[in-house]
C-alpha cells in the first residue's frame, strides 16, 4: 500500500471554490513528501586540487625568478648593428651574465641605448670599473678574435673590473674596440711621449731583451696636439725592471740612417718587422739610474736604440746652448747633427736659422748647439762654472767649424777644435739668446782658397815674355855654332897637337936632365889626353852641327805665328781652364757635397 493520495484539486489536489470535496480514489498511489540526507565529511572536491598546486608551483617559480634577477642596466651604442633584442647575451669570460632586452635612440639620435637584464650575482661588479664592447669578428695585427661570432651572431663582452673598486652605476658606455688587457692582470700600466708617431699601434707587443712583456694598448694625439701618447701595459713581474734609468725606443721594423756618422743600419726581430713595437732597457750604471716608478710615470719614446742610450748625457737642467755664426754655406747641416771634439760628440744641432740684423743692414746664418756637460766631464759645475770653462778654452784657441762626416751623403756636422795659432777672439756671454762660439772657415774652405792662390798665380804668368825668351836664346845658339870660327875649331886644335909632339921628340933627342925627363913625361900625358879628345872632336862638331839645325828648326816654330808657339800657347790656355774648372768644382763641393755621387 502506498501513503500517497491523489491530488484533490486540479491545482495540486484543491478542489474549486464551492465545489464539495471529492473522496479519495482507491485506485491512485500517494506521494510521500522528499527528505534529504546530509552525508558525513562533505567539502570541496579532489579535481580542485590541481590547479592550486599548480598555480602555487609557478607563484614559487615566478617569485625565483625575479628573485634572480638583477639590475636593469642601460649600455650607450654607436650602433645596434646585429644585436637582436632577446638573444644578443653579455658574456664575462666566456659565462653570460645578462642579455639584451630592448633597443632605443638616445633623445639627440646619436646613439642607440641597449637596455639589459644582468644577473644578480655581478650586481656589485657593475661600477665605472665595468666595461662593455661590442665581440665581431676581427682581423688585426695581434691576431684573429671573435671568429665564434661567425655562427653564432654578435654578444656583448664585459669586464667587471676588480672587486671592490669604482663606484655603483647603471649607465654605461660601450668602448669602440675590445681592450687588450683584462683589468685585473697582473702588471702595470705606463706612459710614453714620442714627438712624432712611431710604427708602434695598439696591439703591439713590447719588448724586454727581446721577449715579449707586454701591449701598447692606446695611441692618440695630447691635448695640446704637440706629442703623441702611448699608454702600454707591462706583465708582472716585467714590470719590475722599470725604474728612472729606464728607456724606451721604437724597435718597429729597419732603421737606416744616413747621417754624418755614415751609414748605419738596425734590424730588430721579425716579430718586430711585422707587427712593429717597443722596446725597452736600463741605460747606465746604478749611480746614474734610478729605483722604482709608480704605475702611470711617463717616458720619452725615442727614435731607435741608440738615440736612447745617448740620453743618458741629457740631463734636464744640465744642458747648455750656444749659437754659432759660420760665414759659408751650412748645406748638408742639419738638426740634430751632432756636435763633437776629438771624435766624441758632444752635443747636438738645435737649430739652423737665417737672421737679419736689427738695422736691416745684413743677414746671418745661426747655428744653435746644445752641449751636454755631463759628456765632457763637467756635468757637476754650475752653468757659470761651465761658461768659465769654455772662456778659457777659446782664449787657448778652441773653435768651432764645419766639417763634412760623410762625402756619400753630404751630410755635415759641427767640429770644435784646438787651434792656438788662430787669430785672438772671445766667448760672446752677453749675445742674445745664447752665448756666442767663434768660427773659422771649414777645411773644405781652406783647400778653395789654395786653390784661388795657385789659379791666381797661374793666371799671373808672363807667358808672352817668356816665349820671346826662349826664342832669343834659340837664336844665339844658332849663331854661335853656325860661324866660320867655330867651323875651324877641330883643325886648329889638330894642329896644335902635331906640334906639341915634335917638341917633344926634340927634348927626348937631348937626353936633357931627369927633371926635364920627368916634365916630359907629365906633357906626354897631356898630349895623349888632347890627342884622344882631338879624336872625339868631328863627332862632337857633328852633333853641334845638329844641334845648331835643330836649334834652327826650333827657333822656327817659336817665332810668332810659329806651329809651336800655338801650341805652347794653347797648352797655357788649357793649364788655366783646367785650373778654373778645379776652382768651380770646389765652389760646387762646398755647395753641395752630394753632388760628388748624386749629380746636379
Amino acid at each position: 500500500m502506498s501513503d500517497a493520495t491523489p491530488p484533490s484539486g486540479p491545482a495540486g489536489g484543491q478542489t474549486p471554490k464551492g465545489e464539495p470535496e471529492r473522496p479519495p480514489s482507491a485506485h491512485r498511489p500517494v506521494l510521500s513528501e522528499p527528505r534529504v540526507e546530509r552525508r558525513r565529511g562533505g567539502g570541496l572536491s579532489a579535481a580542485w586540487l590541481i590547479p592550486v598546486i599548480a598555480l602555487v608551483i609557478a607563484g614559487v617559480m615566478a617569485w625565483r625568478y625575479y628573485d634572480g634577477l638583477g639590475p636593469r642596466i642601460e649600455i650607450l651604442l654607436r650602433s645596434g648593428s646585429g644585436i637582436e633584442p632577446g638573444r644578443t647575451a653579455i658574456r664575462y669570460r666566456d659565462v653570460e651574465i645578462g642579455v639584451i632586452e630592448d633597443l632605443a635612440f638616445s633623445k639627440d639620435f646619436s646613439h642607440v641605448i641597449a637596455t639589459a637584464q644582468m644577473d644578480r650575482r655581478i650586481t656589485s661588479r657593475l661600477t665605472d670599473r665595468a666595461a662593455f664592447w661590442v665581440v665581431r669578428p676581427q682581423i688585426s695585427a695581434s691576431g684573429v678574435a671573435g671568429l665564434e661570432t661567425v655562427l653564432s651572431g654578435v654578444y656583448l663582452g664585459a669586464d667587471l673590473g676588480s672587486a671592490g673598486e669604482g663606484k655603483p652605476t647603471r649607465r654605461f658606455e660601450a668602448l669602440p674596440e675590445p681592450p687588450l688587457t683584462p683589468s685585473d692582470t697582473p702588471g702595470r700600466r705606463f706612459k710614453l711621449f714620442a714627438a712624432q708617431g712611431a710604427s708602434a699601434a695598439p696591439g703591439s707587443p713590447v719588448f724586454y731583451k727581446s721577449i715579449e712583456v707586454g701591449r701598447v694598448e692606446t695611441k692618440r694625439l695630447s691635448d695640446d696636439f704637440s706629442v703623441i701618447e702611448y699608454e702600454i701595459f707591462v706583465r708582472a713581474p716585467h714590470d719590475q725592471r722599470i725604474a728612472t734609468n729606464t728607456r724606451f725606443w721604437d724597435a718597429s721594423g729597419f732603421n737606416l740612417e744616413l747621417g754624418a756618422e755614415g751609414v748605419r743600419v738596425e734590424a730588430p726581430s721579425v716579430v718586430s718587422i711585422l707587427r712593429g713595437g717597443v722596446a725597452f732597457d736600463g741605460v747606465g750604471p746604478p749611480p746614474i739610474g734610478g729605483g722604482e716608478v709608480d704605475e702611470g710615470r711617463a717616458f720619452d719614446l725615442y727614435r731607435n736604440e741608440t738615440a736612447a742610450r745617448d740620453s743618458l748625457f741629457e740631463a734636464p737642467g744640465e744642458e747648455l746652448r750656444m749659437t754659432v755664426v759660420f760665414e759659408e754655406s751650412v748645406r748638408g747641416l742639419a738638426i740634430g747633427a751632432p756636435v763633437e771634439y776629438r771624435g766624441l760628440q758632444i752635443g747636438s744641432v738645435e737649430d739652423v736659422a737665417l737672421r737679419v740684423s736689427d738695422t736691416l743692414g745684413g743677414a746671418e746664418i745661426v747655428t744653435t748647439i746644445v752641449l751636454q756637460p755631463r759628456r765632457i766631464g763637467i756635468g757637476h759645475l754650475t752653468e757659470d762654472d761651465v761658461l768659465a770653462f769654455f772662456r778659457r778654452s777659446v782664449e787657448r784657441g778652441l773653435r768651432a767649424r764645419l766639417a763634412v762626416g760623410s762625402i756619400v751623403t753630404g751630410a755635415a756636422y759641427v767640429q770644435f777644435v784646438d787651434l792656438p795659432q788662430a787669430r785672438a777672439a772671445e766667448l760672446d756671454v752677453a749675445a742674445s739668446p745664447y752665448p756666442r762660439m767663434p768660427s773659422v772657415p771649414s777645411q773644405l774652405g781652406m783647400l778653395k782658397g789654395s786653390v784661388d792662390e795657385i789659379l791666381a798665380r797661374i793666371e799671373a804668368l808672363p807667358v808672352e815674355e817668356l816665349i820671346a825668351n826662349a826664342s832669343g836664346f834659340l837664336e844665339n845658339l844658332r849663331t854661335l855654332t853656325g860661324g866660320e870660327a867655330a867651323q875651324g875649331l877641330p883643325g886648329d886644335l889638330a894642329e896644335t897637337v902635331a906640334s906639341a909632339k915634335r917638341m917633344i921628340r926634340a927634348l927626348e933627342d937631348a937626353k936633357a936632365g931627369e927633371a926635364v925627363t920627368a916634365t916630359l913625361a907629365d906633357v906626354r900625358k897631356a898630349v895623349a889626353s888632347v890627342e884622344a879628345t882631338a879624336a872625339e872632336l868631328p863627332a862632337v862638331a857633328r852633333r853641334l852641327s845638329a844641334l845648331a839645325a835643330s836649334a834652327e828648326q826650333a827657333a822656327a816654330t817659336l817665332a810668332e805665328g810659329g806651329s809651336l808657339n800655338r801650341a805652347g800657347l794653347a797648352a797655357l790656355r788649357d793649364v788655366q781652364n783646367a785650373a778654373r774648372a778645379i776652382k768651380s768644382l770646389a765652389s760646387t763641393i762646398e755647395r753641395d757635397p752630394n753632388s760628388i755621387i748624386l749629380g746636379r
